[in-house]
């Protein structure tokens, strides 16, 4: 048996796992971010406290790409060959694909939300752009959803 399984099944790695997601749950609960901050912000410090702060050139970038989305019909792809071209870029520094430009179109952390879960709680950060913007661009991206169902093809025998 690998030590990976071992793991899984030992009471003392599973009651630390437990308290590691009451914990993050409790943060997000707080308002505070359980994890590593989406484009646009970066982690700061206020005491001993990790703080989520605006990062000024990647929010602004974030900031026009909510507006340009909301304000055209631009395919994503469109919108993307944009961003791209005015320097938005991801977390780790590389230019941003399809679904990182999904991933940021419908994170509602840049309208001061935080998600953690399944739940979704207030934030203590400083939202990017407003709830009403969110929502818009959200239903847009909703609304050019293109449902292709599968079925399969039945036959008698």
């Amino acid at each position: 048996m690998g030590k990976s399984i071992q793991r899984e099944r030992d009471p003392y790695f599973v009651w630390r796992g437990s308290l590691t997601a009451e914990a993050m749950r409790r943060m997000a609960m707080a308002g505070e971010l359980p994890g590593c901050p989406p484009v646009g912000y970066r982690n700061g410090r206020d005491g001993n406290r990790k703080t989520v702060e605006t990062d000024l050139i990647s929010a602004a970038l974030v900031r026009e790409l909510f507006e340009l989305a909301a304000s055209t019909d631009f395919p994503v792809r469109k919108l993307l060959a944009v961003m791209r071209e005015r320097g938005l870029r991801s977390r780790a520094g590389n230019p941003i694909g399809v679904s990182g430009l999904y991933g940021v179109l419908r994170n509602p952390f840049y309208c001061g939300k935080v998600e953690y879960g399944g739940e979704t709680f207030n934030g203590k950060h400083e939202p990017l752009i407003s709830k009403a913007l969110f929502d818009e661009v959200r239903a847009k991206l909703a609304s050019r959803r293109r449902c292709l169902r599968r079925t399969a093809l039945w036959l008698p025998d």
